[in-house]
């Protein structure tokens, strides 16, 4: 099936997996424990410095992160599966939510970038997007403008409208992708990309 231009199929939600789905909902209600991992990025770092030095442009560790998800997301699509009622919701292409950081007059702002079929996609043209994204970043701030009116609803019915859109995963992955990358850390000294 198709809407809106991404590909998907539909499976049933097995009933052996209501009990799965109620016990992760039962575990939100409890306290959460945060992590630190540590990778060793000696090896992505070697082959963006000889890309670097073959072409003289330096790619961005998060465009190669982005593609590295993708190709493993695309191996297994059943991580990217959507519950929508009875039904799970399983898409074709690995669309890649991610944190960008553009510049508006003088002042740094954080948004959310999409990059479509990014399994698809090279490193390079991961990179070429998300810099064009930055570049972009005051059209796409003005677009997501006509949605600010929902800043001054109450939580309560924000959170209404999120689930609305989360009950819906062709809407959701229209906004937010079907995979994420976040990186708080990478705004800050030391970012990656």
């Amino acid at each position: 099936m198709t809407s809106n231009g991404r590909k998907y199929h539909t499976v049933p939600f097995a009933p052996w997996r209501v009990m799965s789905a109620d016990l992760c909902d039962l575990g939100q209600l409890q306290n959460t424990i945060h992590g630190f991992v540590k990778v060793d990025v000696t090896v992505p770092q070697a082959c963006l410095r000889e890309h670097k030095a073959r072409t003289g442009e330096t790619l961005s560790s998060t465009g190669y992160v982005a593609h590295c998800l993708a190709q493993a997301v695309a191996a297994d699509k059943e991580v990217q599966t959507f519950r929508q009622g009875r039904n799970l919701v399983i898409f074709e292409d690995v669309d890649v939510a991610l944190m960008i950081e553009g510049e508006i007059e003088g002042r740094k702002i954080v948004v959310n970038h999409v990059v479509r079929a990014a399994q698809l996609k090279s490193v390079e043209q991961i990179h070429h997007e998300i810099r064009a994204a930055q570049a972009g970043v005051k059209e796409k701030v003005r677009r997501q403008s006509r949605f600010r009116f929902l800043t001054a609803l109450p939580w309560f019915v924000r959170s209404l409208v999120f689930r609305f859109i989360r009950s819906h995963a062709q809407l959701w992955s229209g906004m937010a992708g079907t995979v994420a990358i976040t990186s708080v850390g990478m705004f800050g000294h030391g970012r990656m990309g």
